[in-house]
């Protein structure tokens, strides 16, 4: 068996599925990991406050004097064979290039989204005229351009950052993303006695929480329960909407421990990932969805390209309209078809397991290194 080790270079955030699951998948490949980051990304990123002028240029500044620091650093580290920077190190990727040009190492880039689409399109902070939107838009660029080879999760993602940032696609790599470990034991569901679908998110823009509503409002009287559990910008809009509506069959949660959301998903019939159409969920698929898949639960999804490559079969998932009739058609047929139900939250685990368990990921970054030794 070849040695391998990786050097994780700059900040990331441990909470999110696309570093857990693959920094998870490459110890079990047998790759040893060595972290050179810092833990500084504790503001909450889903709050339109924390992105002030003032803040970004903090950021900015601090992000040049760390990357520089954690250089120095990387110029002694022992035996390693490629450079990974993590989500959301935009800002480091530069010096992790001078650190492989130094060290004769590739680098890997595993950016999430689009820093730009996600704050300009998606979330709508900034203004696409703003200062700040061409500075997200620089730092996708740059990240991508300074980088070796881009790992992203689905095939249309790639295409989208090669055509947007200029970005050559024979640099982009496909590898899809795990879920956290505490997804991946089975809990046996327990019989409801109404109907029960779950959404859980950050309540940002771009998560179709009111056709949600519109969609609880249709089934207010056929004994479906709208689980919603989360917090965000968006929560007390939610809650205010629910109690105007007289939405008695919606529970709202709040925030809640990743911890917990699995007993929220082995609770719950059906699951709710991504229902809005726009250009950032047409290229992904959704944390949610893979967290609930893991979990053989069926999910409605928005029909979009991203999650087709995953879930492209019917038999997988439904894929709809993004609109409230159609949300609430799918639940209905998923509460009236409970053989149909099972069957399709099977085959989705089915697909889960074969492209996203922790060992068919870490056999994909394992031959993606091999490529550059």
């Amino acid at each position: 068996m070849v040695f391998m080790k990786v050097l994780v270079f700059g900040p990331y955030d441990k909470n999110q599925n696309v570093n857990s699951s693959r920094l998870h998948a490459l110890k079990k490949a047998g790759i040893e990991i060595e972290e050179f980051s810092s833990d500084f990304l504790k503001f909450n990123r889903a709050d339109s406050k924390n992105y002030s002028a003032v803040q970004i240029a903090k950021s900015v500044v601090f992000f040049t004097v760390d990357s520089v620091r954690l250089f120095f650093r990387g110029l002694f580290a022992k035996g390693i064979d490629a450079i990974f920077v993590m989500h959301p190190g935009y800002f480091y990727v530069f010096s992790a290039k001078l650190l492989g040009i130094a060290r004769k190492k590739k680098v890997f880039f595993f950016p999430l989204v689009s820093i730009h689409q996600t704050l300009i399109f998606q979330r709508k902070y900034f203004k696409k005229e703003s200062i700040e939107a061409k500075i997200f838009s620089i730092a996708d660029k740059f990240s991508c351009n300074f980088s070796d080879i881009i790992v992203l999760d689905t095939e249309h993602h790639a295409k989208y950052f090669s055509k947007t940032f200029g970005v050559s696609l024979k640099k982009f790599r496909h590898v899809f993303i795990g879920v956290d470990e505490c997804f991946t034991t089975q809990k046996k569901s327990r019989k409801n006695k109404d109907f029960e679908v779950l959404f859980y998110g950050s309540f940002i823009p771009g998560q179709a929480l009111d056709k949600i509503l519109e969609a609880a409002e249709i089934l207010r009287e056929k004994k479906v329960k709208f689980t919603l559990v989360g917090n965000g910008p968006l929560f007390e809009y939610v809650k205010k909407l629910a109690q105007e509506k007289k939405l008695g069959n919606v529970v709202l949660y709040g925030w809640q421990p990743k911890e917990k959301i699995p007993s929220f998903i082995s609770k719950a019939d059906a699951g709710l990932g991504l229902l809005e159409d726009n250009e950032k969920t047409n290229l992904i698929i959704g944390n949610k969805v893979l967290e609930m898949i893991s979990m053989k639960k069926p999910v409605i999804n928005f029909n979009c390209p991203g999650v087709r490559e995953l879930l492209g079969n019917k038999k997988s998932a439904l894929l709809i309209n993004s609109d409230p009739k159609s949300i609430a058609d799918a639940i209905l047929f998923l509460k009236n078809n409970p053989d149909a139900r099972a069957k399709i939250g099977e085959n989705a685990y089915n697909a889960f397991r074969k492209n996203c368990s922790s060992d068919s990921i870490g056999k994909k970054l394992k031959s993606l290194i091999e490529e550059v030794l």
